[in-house]
C-alpha cells in the first residue's frame, strides 16, 4: 500500500531507503519530546541518536535468535546491547554520580573490547581467542577511536557520511553497508536538530562509535580487498585528521564541515578507483 502510494507520487525511488527516513524520524521525534518535556529529562533527550539508529538498522536487520551466521547479522544485537549497556551508565549517573564518573573509562574499555571480541566472532576456546585476535584488535581500536572523537551529534554525521561515500565509492560487498551507514548520518543529524548543543550522551555515544565501527571493518571481514581498506579508512581519516584541518578554516560551523570532508576525501578517492579496478 505504501510502495503504491510513493509510486503513485513518484516517489518510488524513496522506498529502498525507508530505514534512512525511519532513523532520522525517530531521532527527531524522540529529542523533541524530550527536549520539549523538559525537567530532568536532559539524559533521555541526549539519547535520540542512539533511538534513531536502532530504529532504522532493526527495521533491515532483525535481530536472529540463534548465533548469528553472517557478519552483518551481528550488528542489531551489537547496538542493541551498546544502547543498554549506555542507559544503565546514565541510570548510575542520576543516582551516584561520582561512581559513575569513576567507572566511565572501563566502561569504555570494556565497550570496545567487546566490539571486537564479537565482530571477530565471538570466540570463547583458547585457540579461537589467539586465531580471532587481530580482527577483534582492529575493531576495538575503531571502536576506541570513535568513542574518543564522536562527542556531538554533527561530528557523527560526518563520521557516517564519510563511511557512507567510502562504502559506495569501493561497492562494498557486505550487505547493505551504504543504506545502513545513511541511517547513521540521518539519525545523528535528526538527534542534533533536536537536542540543544548537539549533544551526545552516554547511550547514544557508545552505540554510535560501536555500530560505525563494526559496519566500517564489515567489507574487510567480508571481502578484504583495496577498496574495503580505503572504504574503512574514510571514517578513521575524518576522526583522526577532520578536527586539526576544520580548526583551520574559517567559519564557525562551516570551517569544521569542511575539515573532516577535505580529511575523509583521498580514502573515498581511493576506495573509487581501487574498486574500479575489480574485474
Amino acid at each position: 500500500m505504501v510502495t503504491s502510494l510513493l509510486e503513485s507520487l513518484g516517489l518510488g525511488a524513496l522506498w529502498p531507503w525507508r530505514a534512512a527516513f525511519v532513523a532520522g524520524l525517530a531521532a527527531l521525534a524522540w529529542g523533541l519530546v524530550f527536549r520539549l518535556a523538559g525537567g530532568g529529562r536532559r539524559g533521555w533527550s541526549a539519547a535520540a541518536a542512539a533511538v534513531g539508529l536502532c530504529a532504522g538498522w532493526l527495521s533491515v536487520l532483525p535481530p536472529v535468535a540463534a548465533s548469528p551466521r553472517q557478519l552483518v547479522e551481528r550488528l542489531p544485537l551489537l547496538v542493541l546491547a551498546a544502547f543498554a549497556g549506555g542507559l544503565a551508565v546514565e541510570a548510575l549517573r542520576s543516582l551516584w554520580p561520582r561512581l559513575a564518573a569513576a567507572v566511565l573509562p572501563a566502561c569504555g574499555v570494556l565497550a570496545m573490547l567487546g566490539c571486537g571480541w564479537w565482530m571477530a566472532g565471538a570466540p570463547v576456546a583458547q585457540a579461537d581467542l589467539w586465531r580471532a585476535a587481530p580482527v577483534a584488535a582492529g575493531v576495538a581500536a575503531g571502536a576506541g577511536l570513535a568513542l574518543w572523537r564522536l562527542r556531538d551529534a554533527w561530528r557523527a554525521a560526518a563520521v557516517a557520511a564519510a563511511l557512507a561515500a567510502g562504502l559506495w565509492a569501493g561497492r562494498a560487498a557486505a550487505g547493505p553497508g551504504v543504506l545502513l551507514a545513511v541511517a547513521a548520518l540521518l539519525a545523528s543529524a535528526g538527534a542534533a536538530l533536536a537536542v540543544r548543543a548537539a549533544d551526545l550522551g552516554v547511550a547514544a555515544r557508545g552505540t554510535l562509535a560501536l555500530g560505525l565501527a563494526a559496519l566500517a571493518a564489515l567489507p574487510v571481514l567480508a571481502r578484504g580487498r583495496a577498496a574495503d581498506w580505503a572504504a574503512a579508512a574514510a571514517p578513521a581519516l575524518a576522526m583522526l585528521l577532520g578536527p586539526a584541518i576544520g580548526g583551520r578554516l574559517p567559519g564557525r560551523r562551516l570551517g569544521p564541515a569542511i575539515g573532516w570532508v577535505a580529511a575523509a576525501a583521498p580514502a573515498v578517492v581511493a576506495a573509487a578507483f581501487a574498486a574500479s579496478r575489480i574485474p
